[in-house]
């Protein structure tokens, strides 16, 4: 497995990584472990644009965020962040344990304000 990044949400430090499948290279997933390994979340991003040798979320999706254009890569602690605090606050209810996996991360990203352009 890749080296996992540290980050602090919430009071809590969480391990994370972000990986695109090689062979759909439309598939991507955001892996997030929990410091003590007891709670594993994996989200998974889906996108119906095709970027040849990575996943779009990898080089940067286009979208808007309060009217602002910017450009959504995982591989940035900022959006990690913003997608483990809507987990945690909107989600799950108790403290979370074992592994857990969700399949719809672009609407997330569109549940926390993003907005999508392409087609």
């Amino acid at each position: 497995m890749a080296n996992l990044r540290k980050i602090v949400v919430a009071g809590r430090t969480w391990l994370w990584v972000y990986r695109y499948y090689y062979a759909d290279e439309r598939d991507c997933y955001l892996r997030i472990i929990s410091e003590d390994k007891k709670a594993q979340f994996v989200i998974y991003f889906r996108t119906a644009t095709y970027h040849y040798g990575g996943c779009p979320f990898n080089d940067g999706l286009p979208a808007l965020y309060n009217n602002v254009k910017i450009n959504i890569n995982l591989n940035q602690p900022r959006f990690v962040a913003q997608l483990l605090t809507y987990v945690l606050e909107n989600i799950l209810q108790d403290t979370p344990s074992g592994v857990i996996e969700f399949e719809n991360g672009t609407e997330m990203l569109q549940q926390i304000g993003y907005e999508f352009y392409y087609k």
